[in-house]
């Protein structure tokens, strides 16, 4: 999963896109906050189809029979294969072999890949988030 990561599978990602970041730097904090998620309690589950590893969900409990996937993706492979629905779908699985009822999340608005996945599975949002990012030079004082 780790080496997924930092092979470039969230090419999408706000961080990655921001100029101001390395690849590494962007690959390196999914690393890290699914290090963090592990340590917090959080479940990491592999997905494979014929036996190949094709992506991974880092699942939370967040309360009583609710199950939030805090990262998840679909790897990047030699012949990719359109399986997000798919992930999607074991989502909604490993939450209800874990005991819960509703499955939480948030996804990025510039992931169009993952909006067009939930909305053609019938998930609904309740909010969008816009996130900005405001770069300071310290040393000259301007922003």
């Amino acid at each position: 999963m780790r080496k997924q990561i930092r092979g470039g599978m969230f090419k999408t990602d706000r961080v990655i896109l921001d100029p101001f970041f390395t690849p590494e730097q962007a690959a390196n904090r999914y690393v890290m906050w699914m290090n963090d998620e592990l340590e917090r309690g959080s479940q990491l589950f592999s997905y494979k189809y014929k036996e190949q590893p094709v992506g991974f969900s880092c699942m939370k409990n967040i309360r009583e029979g609710v199950y939030y996937p805090v990262l998840g993706g679909v790897y990047i492979t030699d012949k990719p294969l359109p399986i997000g629905s798919a992930i999607v779908y074991k989502q909604l699985e490993i939450a209800q072999s874990l005991g819960g009822k509703e499955l939480y999340t948030f996804i990025s608005s510039n992931n169009l890949a993952v909006v067009k996945t939930y909305s053609q599975l019938g998930y609904t949002f309740e909010d969008i988030k816009y996130v900005f990012v405001k770069h300071t030079d310290h040393e000259s004082g301007s922003y």
